[in-house]
This record gives structure tokens, sequence and C-alpha cells, in this order.
């Protein structure tokens, strides 16, 4: 038997915390996946087909600290063409295939894809929708309009989250068009390890900005180790705050307190499993909410005591089986942390009613199941009916 073509359409945002849930798929369907020449990272079992893109250039600049000018090519390229993530000669691509699961519909290649159907007519547009802001994305006029014809023109969205779904049925699309599957993480790989635990370690796991509460972190951090001297952090990411960041700390006398590092996604497990408390105090603002927070689950899978805010999606994600503070709130934070660093019944309290949470609702196996009967729907309309 011939297996179906499907094609993950995720452009610069191609990454492997999320492609962990699409490789168990590999089973009924032959996949692969289309990014720009630099995505965010790749999974090393899905083939992956990288396609030139401006937001390529816009990514270059931007990491050589040259952002006006990858601002004004980004905003050119959004008034011009409807965005810079553009994957040029995508359309060709998926002359062949049967799905094409694609990103947010704002994205300019998930309008690409819906552009592909001119030249395969059998084609089916599955697009995931992130976003918690309803009418989000829609000040540039082409920018808008684009967005629209994939929301009137995909076969189907995937939400991970309620909060997104109802933000997808605010903005027109009907009900039937939408499925909530909760994306999940390879409990394989993420699962706990007390064995390998290092006391008195707390992680953050998020890009190095302002709306994941980093900074907020870096202060209430501070505070604890003034109290508790023996106290370390973690940062694990990058991004634009990384050189203030390590200036503070240096200013500080915390630098030999606090360790920013990378690492790939396989092997972040290993600060998982060093560490007793996940710290992720997200931000929200006008444009921006947590739409999900694949580090939370990461850390309930691994069995660590959370503390977070309820920015967005987040109340979903970690329901009761988490500390939840004020957003922006340096006090309450360091309260929280100083509690969960004093007392070990609270942290295994919390961190093994994540766990359960994680095993019961957020694995990776179970999404690929749910997404598996979704595009044998698609492919066989009358295949749910009998």
């Amino acid at each position: 038997m011939i297996k179906p073509n499907v094609a993950l359409v995720r452009g610069a945002y191609l990454n492997p915390f999320e492609m962990q849930n699409y490789a168990p798929l590999h089973t009924n369907y032959h996949l692969t996946a289309y990014s720009s020449m630099t995505p965010i990272g790749t999974h090393e079992t899905i083939p992956t087909v990288r396609l030139a893109s401006i937001a390529d250039s816009v990514s270059y600049l931007s990491s050589h600290h040259l952002q006006l000018l990858a601002k004004t090519i980004s905003h050119i390229a959004r008034k011009t063409i409807g965005g810079e993530h553009i994957l040029f000669g995508l359309e060709q691509k998926l002359k062949h295939t049967h799905i094409v699961h694609t990103a947010d519909p704002h994205y300019h290649f998930s309008f690409q894809s819906v552009k592909a159907k001119k030249l395969n007519r059998r084609l089916r547009i599955v697009s995931t929708s992130w976003d918690t802001i309803p009418f989000n994305n829609e000040t540039i006029a082409l920018k808008k309009l684009q967005k629209y014809t994939v929301l009137k023109h995909a076969d189907l969205f995937i939400c991970h989250s309620t909060r997104a779904q109802k933000a997808l049925l605010l903005e027109g699309v009907l009900e039937h068009r939408v499925r909530h599957v909760p994306l999940g993480v390879d409990t394989k790989l993420f699962f706990p390890n007390p064995q390998s635990s290092q006391p008195h370690t707390i992680l953050f796991v998020g890009r190095l900005v302002r709306e994941k509460g980093v900074l907020v972190l870096i202060d209430a951090f501070e505070a604890l180790y003034k109290k508790h001297p023996h106290a370390q952090l973690f940062i694990l990411g990058s991004g634009p705050l990384e050189k203030t960041i390590r200036t503070h700390l240096l200013h500080k006398g915390l630098s030999h307190a606090v360790t920013i590092t990378k690492l790939r996604y396989s092997a972040i497990v290993q600060l998982y499993h060093k560490a007793q408390i996940f710290v992720l105090p997200s931000i929200s603002n006008a444009t921006w909410e947590e739409q999900y927070g694949m580090a939370l689950i990461e850390a309930m899978a691994c069995g660590l005591p959370i503390i977070t805010t309820d920015s967005g999606a987040i109340g979903e994600v970690v329901g009761n089986a988490a500390i939840t503070i004020t957003q922006n709130n340096v006090p309450e934070l360091f309260s929280a942390l100083d509690m969960l660093y004093t007392s070990e019944d609270i942290r295994k309290k919390i961190g093994t009613m994540g766990y359960i949470r994680a095993q019961k609702k957020f694995s990776a196996q179970k999404f690929s199941q749910s997404l598996a009967q979704i595009y044998a729907t698609l492919l066989n309309p009358d295949s749910d009916k009998k």
C-alpha cells in the first residue's frame, strides 16, 4: 500500500519540540517537512526540504545587530507580498502531495499552501492555529487578506488549546472545521529521574524576551540568592535580551550562580533531570500571550514542580498542577520560589500532580494517533460514517 504524502510546512519555525508529535505518523504516512534555510531546528527522523525565504535574511540581520534594516525588510515584505515568511518554490513542491499541514493562517507560506490547490486539485489543507488572541496579525491589509483566504479555504484547523479554538470561531471559522487536539511530548524522552536531581537548582526554558518573564525571574532570583546562597539558576534559551541579562548578572555579582546555555533538543532533558524547580513567569501584552507553553509540558512530564503565571493558555496546560502567580510580580515570584526551595514535601506533591497530568493529557503518541485518524478522514470522508 502506497503511503499518502504529508507536507509539514513550518518555514523558519520548524522545530523539534513540535515535530516529535508528528514523527510517529511515518508508519502510515510519508512525511516531509518544509522549512526556510535556517529554521529554529529540525527533527532527526523527518526528512526536511529547505527553501529560500526572506525570513532568513531578516533573522541573519537581527542576529548581527542590524535590527533596523531587518525591520525595514520585514515591513516592505508584508506590504508588497504579505509577509517575510514566504518559501520560494513551495507551490511546485506540493504538486504531488496529498495533505499539507501548515502553521498559523497569517503566515505567507500558509497562503502559498492554499494557492497550491490550483496545481493539485486533490490537495487537502490542514492549518494548526496557535494564536489565542482573536483578530491578531491583521494590521497590514494584504497580510489580513491572505489570512482570511486561508481561513476560508483550508479544509480543517487544529488547535492545541480551547482558547485558540475560540479565537478561530470568533474570526468566523465554523465549528465543524476545527479540532482541539492537545500537543504533547515524547514520554520516552521526558520522564522523571530523581537520581540526577541536584539540590538548589532552578530551571527556566524559553526565549530570552521580556514577555517570557525572564527579567522578572532574574530579580526574584537575586532576592532568593541573598537568602539561600547555594541557589543556582539555569536559563536554557537565547534571544535579544541575552547580552542585557549577562551584563546585569555581572553587575549584580550573580554570574557564578546563573548559567545561560543552549542545547540541542534531545539533550535538554539533562537540565530537567538536574533541576528541582521549574519557572516560566510569562507576561501578556497587547499582541501576545502564552499560546501553549511546551516547556511546561516537558517539566510536568519530568515530574518537576512548576511556578508560572496565568498568561494565555497556561491555565489549560497546567491546571492545578502548578503554583500560579500574578504576572510581572517580583515579590510574589520570590515567595513562591522560597516556598518550593525550602519544602521538599510541596515540591514532591506538585511535581507528582504535574507528572500524572502530563501522562494523562500530553503525550506525543496520543496526539499522533488522533491526527492519523483526522488525516484518514480528510482523505476518505466516508470512512468516519461507517
